[in-house]
């Protein structure tokens, strides 16, 4: 997690195993507030909001970076 120069946030999550996972970004377990939205860099797409928890599966040696904007 980095904070970014325009006040947005981001949140990389890596897989390093050789098995595909599941991964769950919740508000609480990174101090964030329930007032940002969610999107998803690589795939160019709107993935959510911090009300509920994010959840995505990761392939074997990939990542996910999110990108977290105020409402």
């Amino acid at each position: 997690m980095k904070p970014l120069a325009d006040g947005d946030t981001a949140i990389c999550l890596f897989n390093r195993s050789d098995d595909k996972m599941k991964v769950a970004v919740n508000q609480a377990d990174y101090k964030l507030s329930k007032n940002f939205l969610i999107s998803d860099v690589w795939m160019r797409k709107p993935a959510g909001t911090t009300a509920v928890p994010f959840i995505a599966g990761i392939a074997k040696h990939d990542v996910v970076l999110l990108r977290l904007h105020k409402k």
